[in-house]
């Protein structure tokens, strides 16, 4: 397919990225055809059906999306109605190591108040870290849809916002245990101790602290609603269609390729997928060897374990909020690590019709290495030992969530259990390792961290999670830089800025 016109543009990958940046173009005017290898779109917004159950593959807690707020406001530029409901608190906080539980309340000044009726000493440290939050968090123009001045400007940034997370919250309280209520989201942003970026937990605190709230309908309608927007404008989006060629002259990408022999041709391409899947698909030296070497170096991030659990009907009463169940305070930074592990579980629960959960999702961060012994080995491949090993596994993340909720364990209630491995978001997600949030953001190596949307091919833009934040509050704003680039203009920020 053949269609340049000079506001044609081909998006490589349907995942969250590529579909909102899609979007975005879409409404500006552009003809827009996604290419997603996959069977679904979505990426981390897939769900799949099990036994009649419908299950989420990544997107279990989400936030932006309260009035006015940043998701909120590019959903109605978009005309999109994302299909969600707040939660009834931001988390309930377990560290078994002292049997401690804190319930975090959602909005600043009912957390503040909390935290300090907890750790009264801290009052002044509490008062000090939320005001640092905020204030920082307004550095990030986009999170306000302020005009002017992009996530790419890294240099109008502060030192103290570039600066590592777990030093930011030290900075401002005294208590080990605080220190480590802080940082309880760490998992949900892959954070390490003394690596993860400042802005990070102050991006992904601020979402949550104002709005945490759940999809009704699975994360999959907001991946259909974003389609439906490019197809209503005149556009595709087609999945089992993998690209696996790009042809590039001068510096410029003139069509590409998809293993089923297709060809498609635009004036611009917006790559959703990781980087070193796009490189592969380029010809040898497209890329500066430089910028090639940069983008094999960055390290990776973690990838994950997770546990399915089907109750039976009526047995467990819905949890409207996240569980976070750590081993003890020194778990929060650590969850990857092997040695030890688990160290932590997050809990989400998906409500049935009658009030009680209709299934429950463990979630823990695991290396890749866990898993080495049968990467070269294709799914339903992997024989008796990978089968044993995920059932040691699914018992060790069981066991530690039953420590705090035993009545879901209790009497045999949970009908079926199944997992996934990094092995299982790599085959999913097609991401190396089963990177779950992509390359890895380390504040000693910003430059290895902050990836640009423009690449050193004049018409192919990146998107997505692996340029400067990942989740559903950075990856957002992340399409809407790209969707500017492409423009090569700041109209649509001011657009979005315009709405209430």
């Amino acid at each position: 397919m053949n269609r340049e016109n000079g506001r044609d543009c081909i998006v490589i990958g349907g995942g969250m990225g590529g579909l909102f940046t899609g979007a975005l173009l879409a409404v500006r005017g552009h003809k827009v055809t996604v290419l997603e290898k996959n069977a679904s779109i979505g990426g981390g917004l897939q769900c799949f059906v099990r036994g009649g159950e419908k299950y989420e593959t990544g997107m279990h807690v989400a936030g932006g999306f309260g009035s006015g707020a940043v998701l909120d406001r590019l959903c109605r530029y978009l005309g999109l109605r994302p299909q969600v409901a707040s939660n009834d608190a931001l988390a309930t906080v377990h560290f078994l190591s002292d049997s401690s539980r804190y319930e975090l309340p959602c909005g600043r000044e009912a957390l503040t108040d909390y935290l300090i009726s907890v750790f009264p000493t801290e009052r002044e440290g509490v008062i000090s870290y939320m005001d640092a939050l905020y204030r920082l968090s307004r550095e990030e123009s986009l999170f306000y849809m302020q005009t002017g001045g992009g996530t790419e400007d890294a240099g109008e940034h502060s030192e103290e916002f570039l600066g590592g997370a777990s030093r930011f919250i030290a900075g401002k309280v005294a208590d080990p245990r605080l220190r480590s209520l802080l940082a309880f989201l760490a998992p949900m942003y892959a954070g390490v101790e003394d690596k993860t970026p400042a802005y990070l937990h102050i991006m992904a605190s601020v979402l949550f602290i104002e709005q945490s709230c759940r999809f009704t309908g699975g994360s999959d309608s907001l991946a259909e609603g974003l389609a439906d927007i490019i197809r209503s404008r005149g556009g595709e989006v087609l999945t089992g269609a993998e690209v696996t060629g790009i042809q590039v002259e001068e510096r410029r990408v003139t069509a590409v390729r998809t293993g089923d022999g297709r060809t498609f041709s635009a004036s611009s391409y917006v790559s959703d997928i990781h980087p070193l899947a796009l490189m592969r698909s380029l010809p040898e030296g497209t890329f500066p060897r430089g910028y090639a070497t940069r983008l094999k170096e960055i390290p990776l991030s973690s990838s994950a374990f997770k546990v399915y659990l089907r109750p039976a009907p009526g047995t467990v009463p819905f949890t409207a909020h996240p569980v976070f169940v750590y081993s003890d305070y020194d778990s929060v930074w650590k969850m990857a690590r092997t040695s030890g592990w688990p160290h932590g579980v997050t809990v989400f629960m998906t409500p049935a019709s009658d009030g009680s959960a209709s299934h429950l999702t463990l979630l823990s961060p695991m290396d890749f290495g866990q898993v080495e012994p049968w990467a070269s080995a294709g799914p339903f491949r992997r024989g008796a030992g990978y089968a044993e090993w995920k059932r040691d596994r699914m018992r060790e993340l069981c066991s530690l969530a039953s420590a705090v909720m035993p009545q879901v364990f209790a009497n045999g209630s949970v009908t079926e259990r199944f997992a996934a491995s990094p092995l299982t978001f790599r085959d999913w997600y097609g991401t190396p390792r089963g990177s779950i949030y992509g390359y890895a953001k380390d504040f000693n190596y910003l430059a290895l961290s902050r990836l640009s949307v423009r690449t050193k091919v004049s018409n192919l833009f990146l998107t997505g999670q692996n340029v400067n934040m990942h989740g559903i509050g950075g990856v957002p704003m992340t399409a809407i830089e790209t969707a500017e680039a492409v423009e090569g203009s700041d109209e649509l920020r001011n657009e979005i800025a315009k709405i209430l």
